[in-house]
């Protein structure tokens, strides 16, 4: 199953990508107001995080962490390894090196098969460039106590249930009430700009003739 996947997804990523229709699903809004969004600012900082698919007992997963609790916009959140661009370096290796940082796998083990839409994030006035790679094997972890709570080893088949998508309120980190879209992942919160970046995914591979993966 996960080659089946995994080569029907990368043939699937050269072609256009849905972006923001596919985001929008997951899109946290102001109660009331759910077409109101927020444009990209032409100051923001460029960030990059990396869609890994690993193969469990041959199901796909994919690698998700939870963030420690630190003084920031994104503190404590469910999300993809990644981080800022440093001077002179791609999306992509900043995507594998923020990877190999933060969650310590092999650099051997996987290789990346294309990137999906960039996302706005307000608060934190980032541009993150999602890049999907893919893993041969079972991975290993050695994650940084520094920056990684923990390891969420997430079936991917898990998005694709219906139940796993809710809606509640949360209050940002700039003090809103956003009514936000999100998976429950392992009884844990996955909104914002992570859930968008999975939605998409989610999208590309449903597009894909050989999808086997079903809601």
């Amino acid at each position: 199953m996960f080659q089946e996947l995994t080569k029907a997804l990368e043939k699937q990523l050269s072609k256009p990508l849905p972006g923001a229709m596919a985001q929008g699903k997951m899109r946290p809004f102001l109660p009331g107001f759910p077409n109101i969004d927020i444009p990209p600012s032409p100051f923001a900082k460029e960030s990059a995080v990396l869609a890994l698919l690993y193969p469990i007992q041959d199901q796909p997963h994919i690698l998700l962490i939870e963030r420690n609790i630190y003084k920031g916009a994104h503190s404590g959140q469910i999300s993809l390894p990644g981080g800022k661009l440093e001077k002179n370096e791609s999306y992509t290796e900043a995507a594998v090196r923020e990877t190999l940082e933060e969650v310590g796998v092999d650099k051997g083990c996987f290789h990346v098969i294309g990137e999906l839409s960039k996302v706005f994030v307000a608060a934190s006035n980032f541009n993150i460039q999602p890049i999907v790679a893919i893993a041969d094997c079972p991975i290993i972890t050695h994650p940084d106590s520094r920056e990684v709570a923990q390891i969420l080893e997430t079936p991917f088949q898990l998005f694709f249930e219906q139940n796993s998508r809710k809606e509640k309120l949360i209050k940002s980190t700039m003090g809103m009430e956003l009514m936000a879209p999100y998976f429950d992942v392992h009884n844990k919160t996955l909104w914002g700009a992570t859930a968008m970046i999975l939605s998409e995914l989610i999208e590309v591979t449903q597009l894909s003739p050989q999808n086997i993966l079903k809601y």
